[in-house]
């Protein structure tokens, strides 16, 4: 079987466990304990994790495992939820019942996976995996643009109400989520743009 390693995928594996060992470290370490910090640090962790699986898919490692799908889970579902969350307790508010909810698309997701990938080697039923992943990461990336849509008005509700006392205080705290928001959205319809050709 011929990989195909380089440079760029070299070094998407390196930051992959960079962040992992970074995420262990800020989760087990009492001082920097925080609601803040733990769900930053998860989405650290989910982040490296979702890019370490695909990694695999690049160097094509992955065709010389024929269990390879067994170890897929949607972690990068859990990404947004848990940065949700760290803007929740950043921010200083109180946590509502959507905090909880937002995770549920990750366990429904991995059970659909867990289910497809057992009928497809066990029950001996002709599913089209890719299909089912294609299905997925366009519900996905609705999902991700309602995360970004109500971490953006929780950010912009805090501006509102606490630019007239603290303006520095919260145009420094804000700015850069805003900015890796941006981003989010960029990357979305980068990825819808991309789909778009799957069609």
């Amino acid at each position: 079987m011929e990989t195909n390693f380089n440079f760029f995928n070299s070094l998407i594996v390196s930051g992959c466990i960079q962040g992992i060992l970074f995420a262990v470290v800020v989760l087990v370490n009492k001082k920097y304990k925080s609601r803040s910090n733990y769900f930053l640090a998860q989405v650290i962790l989910y982040l490296s994790l979702s890019n370490l699986y695909f990694w695999g898919y690049d160097t094509k490692l992955s065709e010389s495992s024929y269990n390879y799908n067994f170890l897929y889970f949607p972690w990068y579902l859990l990404i947004l939820p848990c940065f949700y969350n760290f803007i929740i307790y950043y921010l200083n508010y109180k946590p509502t019942t959507l905090n909880k909810y937002l995770f549920y698309p990750f366990f429904l997701g991995s059970l659909v996976n867990i289910s497809t990938v057992l009928m497809i080697y066990f029950g001996g039923f002709n599913f089209n995996l890719e299909y089912i992943h294609n299905i997925e990461e366009f519900t996905s990336i609705a999902f991700t643009i309602f995360v970004i849509y109500k971490t953006f008005y929780l950010i912009l509700k805090y501006e509102k109400t606490n630019l007239p006392k603290k303006h520095k205080i919260v145009i420094k705290k804000t700015t850069w989520l805003k900015q890796l928001l941006i981003f989010a959205v960029v990357f979305c319809f980068l990825e819808l743009y991309h789909w778009s050709f799957k069609l």
